[in-house]
């Protein structure tokens, strides 16, 4: 018996059959990190110490794996909008850190910046030259506008005409939409780092569906925050780790956590990360199935994204 794969479905063939046995099946990645109670990333699990629910229902792991020395592709996006125009420089720093840091032979990145529009300010790049020298490039007009740009209207002041963004300045959700949009069709270990305030002015795309393209994208997300300290506690302090937790990553402040311990803490999550597969059951009518990953060991904790959205079975 032979067993050919192709577009998630099986084909199995035989030679007592004339006609081949197609079988529906949906392999689910699932990324995840185990960190001990001190916050140290847990390394040599093997996958009985995982365990899998899919809405509930209990999955075998079909596939395992440490993807320890496959390249990363990594995605910086930074709100340069007005609220965080007195952090772009250090922003800028930050960026050249993480690729002095972070990025290995085999590695690629890209840089977008998020104000009334978003912006590739470059694309994928494995050179940490090419990647250092764009850095003074982000702001707020430079680069290609990624997805579809926002809708203006005409304002006049002092009999001049202006062209003013109906989102306003400031479009964070619509940038995590199309950052994982790009990064949806990489394969491998990939996430996207964001570096902003939360403050958003008016997306079209709202978080729920930042965090759904994420999810689809199998893209784990970093979120920096740069607030000044009376506004740590305001409303969009809670948007940030949300869609870092749905996501399996993290949230961090750079009024607590210096940029070098953050991308120190990044990369050893990335770099050792579990992979685990499982075959996905039921219609596939593109609906979303939460997951529920626990770990073996005392005092381990694992994250991971908290679901799936299901293939839609093509008519």
């Amino acid at each position: 018996m032979i067993l050919r794969q192709a577009c998630g479905v099986l084909a199995l063939f035989t030679t007592f059959a004339q006609e081949p046995i197609r079988v529906d099946v949906e392999l689910v990645r699932v990324p995840c990190t185990v960190t001990n109670r001190k916050g140290e990333t847990v390394k040599n699990l093997e996958a009985r110490d995982f365990s899998i629910l899919d809405n509930g229902v209990k999955r075998p792991v079909q596939y395992f794996g440490r993807e320890t020395d496959l390249p990363l592709t990594v995605g910086l996006l930074v709100d340069v909008s007005g609220s965080q125009r007195r952090y772009i420089r250090q922003h800028r720093e930050a960026l050249r850190q993480f690729f002095e840091q972070v990025l290995r032979k085999g590695d690629r990145a890209f840089i977008a910046a998020v104000a009334g529009n978003v912006r590739l300010i470059q694309d994928f790049s494995d050179s940490a030259e090419v990647l250092t020298a764009a850095v003074d490039r982000v702001d707020a007009t430079r680069g290609d506008r990624m997805g579809t740009p926002c809708a203006t209207r005409e304002m006049i002041l002092n009999d001049r005409v202006y062209q003013t963004s109906l989102c306003g300045g400031s479009v964070i959700w619509d940038g995590v939409y199309y950052a994982t949009q790009k990064l949806r069709a990489v394969d491998g270990r990939k996430a996207l780092i964001l570096m902003t305030d939360a403050e958003d002015s008016g997306s079209p795309h709202s978080l729920d569906e930042a965090i759904r393209m994420a999810q689809g994208a199998e893209t784990i997300v970093y979120t920096i925050k740069a607030v000044e300290r009376r506004k740590l506690r305001d409303a969009w302090k809670r948007p940030l780790e949300n869609l870092a937790e749905q996501t399996g990553g993290f949230s961090f402040n750079v009024r607590y956590d210096k940029p070098g311990e953050i991308f120190s803490r990044i990369q050893d999550e990335l770099r050792t990360q579990y992979v685990l597969g499982f075959n996905a059951e039921g219609p596939r009518d593109g609906s979303f199935h939460t997951l529920k990953v626990s770990v073996a060991g005392r005092g381990n904790k694992v994250r991971t994204r908290t679901g799936y959205w299901a293939r839609k079975e093509n008519p």
